[in-house]
């Protein structure tokens, strides 16, 4: 089964599986929504990464608050964890301006799929997706169950720039019509990791990030064009002008030079 959620509803779609597939999904989910005491994983983080270059599925390079991209641009974020525990099961809902962000693509098969013998079943939602909340997961199951400890690439999402201007991309819990919702990440014993108060979703620190459609990252940030970066294209111009006022100089100098040579040979 896909799973798809509008609001904190569950709609489901039909798609071909293996019985055994099912099987197997439906015990990691049991285990997953077991009411189990929250394991205490206070570190563990989960945010957006909005530069993936430096990232691979069990690595994270260091990590991009912002991104400048161009109206239309088609690019990629992270949804990355920090610091996790024996992870099998885990999903998150992104929140996003539809007026600046859509979201038309996600691949799972990363910090999960690296666990040896793991089988990684995508739960998130279909795309493209244009609402503003965009629901993507994973579960772990494998036969025995097995989780992945360590930091990693949970999913990479794939978006579109749409109207001009600065967008947010978040993790935190939101309030819908039907209750609150939010990331949740589960062990291999069933335990929630990180819901400290019990509410079925993750407290613990959320990661945002930012998208500068035809603009600057305020203060500095990377950019899906390269010559477009505060330190790339901008920066060419700022050390022409350095160079020509620095050939002007030499020139207004040897001018100065010359005159004086003149004058003092006329005497």
């Amino acid at each position: 089964m896909r799973v798809r959620a509008h609001g904190s509803g569950l709609t489901r779609r039909p798609m071909p599986a293996p019985a055994l597939s099912v099987a197997a999904l439906l015990l990691a989910l049991s285990i997953a929504l077991s009411p189990q005491a929250a394991r205490s994983q206070s570190d563990t983080t989960i945010g957006i990464d909005a530069n993936p270059a430096d990232n691979s599925a069990t690595v994270l390079g260091a990590r991009d608050s912002c991104i400048s991209v161009r109206q239309g641009d088609s690019f990629q974020v992270d949804v990355i964890v920090q610091d996790a525990t024996d992870l099998l099961a885990w999903e998150a809902y992104l929140s996003f301006d539809p007026d600046h962000l859509h979201v038309t693509g996600r691949d799972v098969q990363r910090f999960l799929a690296s666990i040896p013998e793991s089988s990684a079943f995508d739960i998130s939602e279909v795309v493209p997706d244009d609402d503003g909340r965009y629901r993507v997961g994973a579960a772990n199951i494998a036969d025995p169950p097995k989780g992945g400890s360590g930091a990693g690439v949970l999913a990479r999402l794939t978006l579109e720039a749409q109207e001009p201007g600065m967008a947010s991309l978040s993790l935190a819990p939101i309030e819908t019509d039907m209750g609150m919702v939010g990331a949740t990440l589960t062990a291999t014993d069933g335990s929630p990791i990180g819901d400290s108060n019990d509410d079925g979703l993750f407290d613990g620190s959320t990661l945002e990030a930012q998208v500068a459609i035809d603009e600057a990252c305020p203060g500095g940030g990377s950019s899906a064009n390269p010559e477009d970066e505060g330190d790339g294209g901008g920066s060419v111009w700022w050390v022409l002008l350095a160079v020509a006022a620095g050939a002007a100089g030499i020139l207004g100098i040897s001018a100065a030079l010359l005159i004086a040579r003149r004058r003092a040979g006329a005497r």
